[in-house]
């Protein structure tokens, strides 16, 4: 891995070691005020220019056990990042057509959209469409709203028929501030629009 101009400099006269994607430079050098010896530890994670560690210690078991936690961290990270990867490469989604999912967004309000599968596109993939919903019952502020089936949207592109990754637990990423996860049947709170900004 190319390493970074300012990690060449300041570590050049430091022992390293390679864990994973961590590089760990340590070095004794005595202290200029103090003349007591000075453990120094830099730690760098992968691709970033900037160290995650990056002092001294006092002794050298103290800086031991530090490496020895940042190593067993990362390594604890490193083992859920590949079971995730893992879960989502064996992953095969159970929706079938007729489903309905909804997303709650919003800044200072709720929205409530509710999109049905309209088509299924092998064991990771399906189509679907945004269809109306109604308000079951309405307080002040507040609508408890459910969809209605097989009516779809289309006054705006959001009516569109979309083709859509399905997401490990059968949900699906809309947006980056959207996520669809199936409807368990029951009302879903949202602002009322005379009380939304």
């Amino acid at each position: 891995m190319e390493i970074g101009n300012w990690e060449k400099t300041h570590t050049k006269d430091m022992k390293k070691e390679e864990y994973l994607n961590l590089r760990i430079y340590t070095e004794n050098k005595e202290g200029v005020a103090s003349g007591n010896i000075h453990y120094n530890l830099v730690i760098y994670r992968g691709r970033a220019e900037k160290p995650i560690a990056n002092f001294y210690f006092r002794n050298e078991e103290q800086r031991t056990q530090y490496i020895k936690e940042q190593k067993d961290s990362h390594k604890a990270r490193e083992d859920d990042k590949q079971e995730r990867q893992l879960e989502k490469k064996n992953f095969n989604h159970t929706l079938k057509v007729g489903d309905i999912l909804y997303t709650s967004w919003g800044y200072d309000q709720t929205n409530i959209d509710y999109y049905q599968v309209t088509g299924i596109v092998g064991t990771k993939m399906v189509k679907i469409r945004q269809i109306c919903h109604k308000a079951e019952s309405s307080e002040m502020t507040y609508d408890n709203v459910v969809p209605v089936k097989d009516s779809f949207i289309d006054s705006n592109h959001r009516g569109e028929e979309m083709t859509k990754r399905v997401q490990v637990g059968n949900g699906i990423r809309m947006s980056s501030f959207e996520y669809a996860t199936l409807w368990d049947g029951k009302p879903q709170y949202e602002t009322n629009s005379l009380f939304g900004h």
